[in-house]
C-alpha cells in the first residue's frame, strides 16, 4: 500500500510565531528575573532528554540539525543549499522541518505521535551537509548516516507512535 509523503511533511505556509516577553520581563524585580532564568534553563536543559525518548533517531536528528544551523549564518546555508540542487521551496521547507522537530521535541507531532518527514529529499540533505560547514566534522557526516534513511522513511511501524507493532521509546 501506498503511503501519501504529504500527510507527514509539515506545510511549508505553517506559521512560526515569536513570543515577546520583554516588556514582562522588565517589571519583575531581580529575584524574580533570577528565578525566570533559572527556570527556563532548567526546562531547556530537562527538555533535551525527550529526544531520548521520542524515537531512536531523535537524538542524533538533534544533532545534526544543531550542528549544522550553528556552523554558519543561515544566509550562507542557503546559498549552499541551492548550488547543490535545492530548489527555493525545499530549502524552506527543510527550515520548517527543523522548526517542527524542535517544536515537537522529536520526528513525531507532539499531539498525535504521527511522523514528520522533511519535505526534501535526504540524498540532497547529504549534499548539503557535506558541502556546510558542519560537514568538516567527521562525526556529523557519521551520525547523519545512521539516521539518513530513517528519517524520511514512511514504513508502516514508523507512522505512528504507540500503537501496534510500532517504534517507541516509551
Amino acid at each position: 500500500m501506498s503511503v501519501d509523503r504529504n500527510l507527514y511533511i509539515i506545510p511549508n505556509d505553517s506559521p512560526v510565531c515569536q513570543l515577546d516577553a520583554t516588556d514582562a520581563f522588565k517589571t519583575l524585580s531581580e529575584t524574580e528575573r533570577k528565578y525566570a532564568h533559572f527556570v527556563a534553563k532548567a526546562s531547556f536543559d530537562g527538555a533535551l532528554s525527550v529526544f531520548l525518548q521520542v524515537s531512536p533517531e531523535s537524538a542524533a536528528i538533534f544533532y545534526v540539525l544543531y550542528k549544522l544551523f550553528k556552523a554558519e549564518p543561515t544566509g550562507q546555508l542557503k546559498a549552499k543549499a541551492l548550488s547543490v540542487g535545492f530548489t527555493e521551496e525545499e530549502w524552506m521547507a527543510l527550515l520548517v522541518y527543523a522548526a517542527a522537530f524542535y517544536s515537537n521535541s522529536g520526528n513525531y507531532k507532539g499531539f498525535g505521535d504521527t511522523k514528520i518527514v522533511p519535505g526534501v529529499e535526504s540524498s540532497k540533505i547529504t549534499a548539503l551537509l557535506e558541502k556546510s560547514a558542519a560537514g568538516s566534522d567527521a562525526k556529523v557526516l557519521e551520525i547523519w548516516k545512521s539516521v539518513e534513511k530513517v528519517i524520511g522513511s514512511l514504513e508502516p511501524n514508523q507512522l505512528q507512535l504507540g500503537f501496534g507493532n510500532t517504534v517507541s521509546d516509551f
